[in-house]
């Protein structure tokens, strides 16, 4: 077991190497034996936790009204929620890293708001914004996969696409 570990830490050491020349410090050496996302990256940001100082930073900068703010609070501590019920969270249950957010994701988020939740179509899209916003935003920072990224935009909700996305449930509800 020990020897598994060694061979492990050898082969995140020497990724890290081969990522980021001449960047090896006492730091990134304990941080790696420590098992600290130093190597993602992402730095191991806590996509929650990024969405919701991004809306504080709007917020106050004034680019956001109060309103808004709470309502994306309220809309992350509901995707946390989602993370915890249907078992996505990555690194704590009701917590994913940023680089690990997928349209795949967006898209069973989406489906469990409708059908857990019982929200419609635009009360999904008005909280899926400040989602799709810190999407954008670690795109341009590169720490999304640029292949991903441009199906993020296609997770917002059109009403005119819907009815042909939706499938008639058992209530006869569309």
């Amino acid at each position: 077991m020990l020897q598994s570990r060694v061979e492990q830490l050898d082969l995140l050491i020497a990724e890290f190497i081969e990522l980021n020349p001449f960047q090896q410090t006492v730091e990134v050496i304990t941080s790696i034996m420590d098992n600290k996302p130093v190597i993602r990256r992402d730095k191991g940001r806590d996509f929650v936790e990024f969405t919701i100082e991004s809306l504080a930073s709007d917020y106050a900068r004034n680019r956001i009204g109060h309103s808004r703010y709470e309502n994306g609070k309220s809309g992350m501590n509901i995707f946390r929620e989602f993370l915890r019920s249907t078992k996505r969270g990555t690194y704590r249950p009701d917590s994913i890293y940023v680089g690990e957010i997928t349209p795949d994701l967006l898209e069973s988020y989406i489906e469990w708001r409708r059908d857990v939740k019982q929200n419609s179509d635009p009360t999904i899209n008005h909280a899926h914004t400040p989602i799709l916003k810190a999407c954008d935003t670690q795109r341009t920072w590169a720490t999304l996969t640029r292949t991903s990224t441009p199906a993020f935009r296609i997770c917002v909700l059109s009403q005119k696409c819907l009815c042909l996305m939706k499938k008639p449930s058992l209530t006869g509800r569309v």
